[in-house]
C-alpha cells in the first residue's frame, strides 16, 4: 500500500488524485495518452503482490483483467492469450451459435491435461475420412483413439499414417493394436491425475500418448506428454494460468437477452452455451431492465457457467 504523500504546492498543480482531477475536468473529453499516473514511494515489492481476484462464485482469476467481448478484441486466441496469462477472454456474440460454441471449445481444449472426450475414429473409417476432418477442423494434432460402437478401444490411429497417400485403406488396417498401447486404469489417476501422468512419462522415455480405460477397457481418457510437460512448468511459475476445476483455461461468452415472442427467456438458445465458464450478459444500454434480469434466466439453462454483469447491465438505482 503507497505511503502518505502530501506533495509541494508545485506539485499540486500537476499531480492530483483520482477525485480531484476528474471532478476538476469533468466537462474535458481525455484519451489514454492525456492521462499519466504518478508512482508514489511504497514498500511493497512486485514479488509480495497478489493479483488474485474472485469474479464470481467459483470463478478466480490470477490477475483481474478481462478482455471485451468486441468482434474485434476477443475469439479464441485472445481469450487462450488471456487465460494463459492468468485473466479471462469473453467471446463475442457476433457469430453465429456454432461458431461461438467452436470458439470456446478451443479455447477449454487448449493443453487440457486430462483430455476427458478424446476425439475418437471407428475401424471402419477410410483414412481419408480422418484427413479431411483434420483438414476441416484444423486440427493440431493427427493420431486418434480407435473404438468399436460400444466405446472399447481397439488400439491407436498415428499420425504418420494420416496422410491422403493412405486414403483409401481402413483404419483398422493401419491401427497400432490394443496390445502395443500404454494405458493406464482410471483408478489408478488418484487425486493428482497430472503428477501420475508426469510418473508415467518419465519412466517410459519415447512415448507421447497415455489413454486411460476403465475396467471394462472403456476408453475414459487421453494425456499428451507435451500437454503434461506444460502443465508441469506453469505449476513452477510465478504467474499462474487461469483454470478451471477440470484444469481447462477458463473462457466466457457474451450472450444477448434471447427473448421468444411472448417475451419469455429463450432457454433452448442459451442451453446451447453450456460449455463456457462464464456468461455475460450484454446491453448497450445500462438502464434495460431485461439485461438486468436476465442473470436468473441464465443460471438455470447454464448450470456450470458462472453469469455475471458489467455495468453496462446494472440497473438504475
Amino acid at each position: 500500500m503507497a505511503a502518505p504523500y502530501s506533495p509541494a504546492e508545485l506539485d499540486q498543480l500537476f499531480y492530483q488524485s483520482a477525485d480531484a482531477f476528474f471532478l476538476k475536468h469533468h466537462a474535458v473529453a481525455l484519451t489514454y495518452d492525456d492521462v499519466t499516473l504518478a508512482t508514489m514511494f511504497s514498500e511493497v515489492l512486485p514479488r509480495d503482490t497478489q493479483l488474485q481476484t474472485t469474479l464470481a462464485e467459483g470463478l478466480d482469476l490470477q490477475i483481474p483483467v478481462l478482455s471485451a467481448d468486441m468482434d474485434t478484441v476477443t475469439e479464441s486466441r485472445m481469450a487462450i492469450a488471456m487465460a494463459l496469462n492468468g485473466g479471462l477472454g469473453l467471446i463475442h456474440y457476433n457469430l453465429t451459435e456454432k461458431e461461438q460454441l467452436s470458439e470456446v471449445s478451443r479455447v477449454k481444449n487448449h493443453v487440457h491435461g486430462l483430455i476427458q472426450e478424446p476425439i475418437k475414429v471407428h475401424p471402419e473409417q477410410e483414412i481419408g475420412e480422418i484427413v479431411d476432418l483434420v483438414e476441416r477442423k484444423r486440427f493440431a494434432f493427427s493420431t486418434f483413439p480407435v473404438v468399436d460402437g460400444a466405446g472399447k478401444l481397439l488400439g491407436l490411429l498415428p499420425g504418420h499414417v494420416v496422410k491422403p497417400r493412405y486414403a483409401r485403406r481402413k483404419v483398422g488396417e493401419a491401427l497400432t493394436p490394443r496390445s502395443q498401447v500404454f494405458t493406464l486404469d482410471v483408478r489408478e489417476l488418484g487425486a493428482d491425475p497430472i503428477a501420475r501422468a508426469d510418473r508415467f512419462f518419465t519412466d517410459h522415455p519415447g512415448i507421447h500418448k497415455l489413454l486411460v480405460v476403465d475396467d471394462q477397457d472403456q476408453l475414459r481418457g487421453l494425456f499428451t506428454l507435451s500437454d503434461i510437460e506444460r502443465i508441469t512448468m506453469e505449476r513452477a511459475a510465478q504467474l499462474k494460468p487461469a483454470r478451471d476445476h477440470q484444469f481447462r483455461l477458463l473462457c466466457g461468452a457474451a450472450l444477448s437477452t434471447y427473448r421468444k415472442a411472448d417475451g419469455s427467456p429463450d432457454r433452448e438458445r442459451m442451453l446451447t452455451m453450456s460449455g463456457p465458464s462464464s456468461i455475460a450478459v450484454w446491453t448497450r444500454w445500462r438502464s434495460r431492465r431485461r439485461t438486468a434480469t436476465a442473470g436468473g434466466s441464465v443460471k438455470p439453462c447454464a448450470p456450470f457457467a458462472r453469469p455475471f454483469r458489467d455495468f453496462r447491465s446494472l440497473p438504475e438505482t
